[in-house]
């Protein structure tokens, strides 16, 4: 009998082999993906990322906007006017009319004689030209210069769009942490799975051998059909959790297709060991406060709340402004040149808006305590972050000292199980269900390491110090 049960032990450790070595080999590895790759692919194919590029693109441009305002403004002109009717003054009719006025007035006194008269208007006529003020079609230009001299608005408004830049590059930063975080957070989630995948098909194997052994026995009569039972009823269960891990499976390996743009076909690896983390929670929360970019984005959301205040009060200084204007026209007119300029300096100074001035200093007081209790909320949701991340670590950590004391007593169970069973006490059963039961305590621990990693990453991730 003792003899039977050992050939029965040998042949399931046997096949237990065999299995395993079909399941590695019968079908060809994808390419393996390392997380690290992964992080490049989602950099260079995810479509987030070159939409974060443009929105500093259009802080750049919003820059140049501000400049606009104290910068010069030239603009050309050119007309062209068609009149109904021309107009033109000859100068010599007011002349001739002068001098008949006079030869009237000394009539035929003969004082004056009139033969110089007649000269004088043929000497007038001779050497005037008539004047045209309007002509039917003419053509002109307007060159204009604006230049602002003094504009209080421009400072700080200027000020505020180079911290704008600043602020829109550290969202960016923190939006493509968020998208890598998610990256590596799925890739933890799949290996993870895949390892609970391995313990699942092993312990199939083994269930499968014990429904044979259990069969043996009941045929050669030393067995029990409720073992049997049992066997084929655990068989369903473990194929079952294989078809739900499978799926879970699937559903990770495509969400992390979808975030990095690369192949749905790959295997996964191991990733590399997170840097620990050997500092207490209120150094941690200190550190969190000091290297986080939302809040050195919500810093400068707040200058430029500041800032708004000045900008307010900016409207009531006056602005000086110079305007040069180069006239040109193709009829000459009284002045006898085409082209005239004008040189203007205008002071403006602002009296009564209706009341803009003083609804916009009361906006900007409100938006400054709105940016300070958005730096505040934000440093307790930090400290939150922090504090959750860092209990979430150690009781990973603790957890895995419980379940490697299970794998010892599990270790040490087997022993036993193979003592007994060489000294007949027990049957090969009890031997596989005890190598069953290790083999999930050694791969669970596997399972509570990965997930111990992912804390560790988790808690680096909200302490700022991850830098993908």
């Amino acid at each position: 009998m003792v003899r039977y049960q050992r050939r029965m032990l040998a042949s399931v450790v046997g096949l237990t082999c065999l299995l395993a070595a079909v399941s590695a080999f019968a079908q060809k590895s994808p390419p393996v993906l390392t997380i690290e790759e992964a992080l490049v692919l989602a950099r260079k194919n995810n479509p987030a990322f070159p939409l974060l590029e443009q929105k500093v693109t259009q802080a750049n441009a919003r820059i140049d906007k501000a400049w606009a305002f104290i910068k010069p403004n030239l603009t050309w002109q050119g007309t062209f006017t068609h009149t109904s009717a021309g107009g033109a003054l000859d100068p010599a009719q007011s002349a001739i009319a002068t001098i008949d006025t006079i030869q009237n007035l000394v009539g035929d006194s003969g004082l004056i004689p009139a033969s110089k008269f007649d000269e004088q208007r043929a000497l007038i006529r001779s050497n005037s030209q008539p004047i045209e003020i309007v002509r039917r079609n003419s053509f002109g230009m307007n060159l204009v210069l604006r230049q602002p001299l003094f504009n209080g608005l421009s400072i700080p408004l200027i000020k505020n769009e180079y911290d704008n830049l600043e602020m829109q590059k550290l969202t960016n930063t923190v939006q493509e942490r968020k998208l890598l975080r998610g990256v590596v957070e799925t890739y933890y989630q799949l290996v993870t799975a895949e390892r609970q995948l391995k313990i699942q098909e092993s312990s199939l194997i083994v269930r499968k051998e014990h429904l044979r052994v259990a069969e043996a026995r009941l045929a050669g009569g030393i067995g029990a059909k409720l073992d049997v039972i049992q066997a084929r009823a655990a068989i369903s269960a473990v194929e079952l959790e294989i078809t739900r891990t499978r799926a879970g499976i699937d559903q990770a390996r495509a969400v992390l297709a979808n975030l990095i743009g690369g192949p749905a076909e790959f295997s996964t690896k191991d990733p590399n060991p997170v840097p620990p983390v050997n500092s207490e929670l209120p150094t941690l929360v200190q550190s969190a406060i000091a290297n986080r970019d939302e809040l050195k984005s919500l810093d400068f959301a707040k200058s430029m709340a500041n800032r708004l205040d000045d900008v307010a009060w900016m409207k009531f200084v006056p602005s000086l402004d110079f305007t040069g204007l180069l006239r040109g026209t193709d009829t000459p007119g009284f002045q006898g040149d085409n082209f005239v300029y004008q040189l203007v300096f205008t002071l403006t100074i602002p009296l009564y808006d209706g009341g803009t001035r003083y609804a916009d200093l009361k906006d900007a007081e409100s938006r400054i305590v709105e940016a300070n209790e958005a730096v505040r909320n934000q440093r307790i949701e930090i400290e939150r972050e922090v504090t959750t991340a860092w209990l979430n670590w150690i009781a990973m950590r603790n957890q895995i000292r419980v379940v490697e004391e299970q794998v010892k007593i599990a270790t040490e169970t087997v022993e036993a199980a193979r003592a007994q069973y060489e000294a007949g006490v027990i049957t090969s059963l009890e031997v596989v269900d005890a190598t069953d039961r290790q083999l999930q305590a050694e791969m669970g621990l596997n399972i509570m390491k990965i997930g111990a990693e992912l804390a560790l990453f988790k808690l680096s991730d909200a302490i700022g110090t991850w830098r993908p």
